[in-house]
């Protein structure tokens, strides 16, 4: 069945019902519609930083780096990544502790409960009271009244059991988040220390042979994967580790060990 073509009416109609959904126009407008998917920040792809958090965010992001110790671009970035998911964690309690501060929703008094014909029992009418019946004392004592800021807490629970729901299941995945990032951190550690141990040795007397001819070194064209700057810095570390060892042998005794570091010629 062809479709019926539109009149030119139509067509100038829907051209002008158009221009009344173009979405925000000024920056501001802009602003506001780009950030509505990152307020926040749980699941944004970058994390969300506003000016006054960025010093904190800093701060972590240094602490976390310097106890992760990250070595080349690869594990730097997820080392990264680690810091992220650590900055997302602390907003998840934040959101959690500010939700568990707000003013419960109040429940309505039975005056403003509408009478229920069919028998719901949260819109009852309230029994009209019968003079003759004798209150009874009850044989339990009466029950303390409850904490002020319990009772606020579980109506807030109460009343927004889904989105606490909601927030714990942004926790248990940036946990999971934060688990494999480590996970891939330590194996790609693990394999760079596998690798020093392996072909540093070589390397440092590569690094030797050309100190000994004054000739420019190149650990790429001997085959090695690390940088002068390593060979170096382990070479460093070798000879330090031949001083410590050479100071405990002297019992740590200066003209000792000063002795055994510059041995006189005979």
């Amino acid at each position: 069945m062809e479709k019926t073509p539109l009149s030119d009416a139509r067509l100038e109609a829907n051209r002008a019902n158009a221009q009344h959904s173009t979405g925000p126009v000024t920056p501001e407008g802009r602003a506001r519609s780009s950030s509505n998917a990152v307020k926040h920040g749980l699941t944004a792809r970058k994390v969300h930083l506003n000016p006054e958090d960025r010093e904190s965010y800093e701060a972590l992001q240094d602490s976390l780096l310097a106890e992760l110790r990250p070595h080349g671009a690869l594990e730097l970035q997820v080392a990264r990544n680690i810091v992220d998911a650590y900055w997302r964690l602390s907003r998840v309690r934040s959101i959690e502790e500010i939700m568990c501060t707000l003013t419960p929703p109040e429940a309505p008094t039975a005056d403003d409960r509408p009478f229920d014909p069919f028998g719901n029992p949260f819109r009852q009418k309230p029994e009209p009271v019968n003079p003759r019946r004798i209150a009874r004392p009850s044989p339990d004592p009466p029950a303390p009244p409850p904490d002020p800021d319990l009772l606020d807490a579980a109506l807030v629970f109460l009343h927004k059991s889904q989105s606490f729901a909601n927030i714990t299941l942004y926790e248990q995945r940036i946990y999971r988040s934060i688990r494999t990032s480590m996970e891939d951190l330590r194996r790609l550690q693990s394999d760079r220390a596998a690798l020093e141990k392996r072909d540093m040795p070589r390397a440092l007397n590569f690094r030797r042979e050309r100190l000994m001819r004054n000739l420019p070194f190149n650990p790429l064209e001997d085959g090695f994967v690390f940088s002068t700057e390593e060979i170096d810095r382990h070479f460093h570390l070798l000879q330090r580790s031949k001083e410590v060892d050479l100071a405990r042998e002297s019992g740590f005794r200066l003209e000792e060990f000063e002795k055994r570091l510059r041995p006189k010629a005979a």
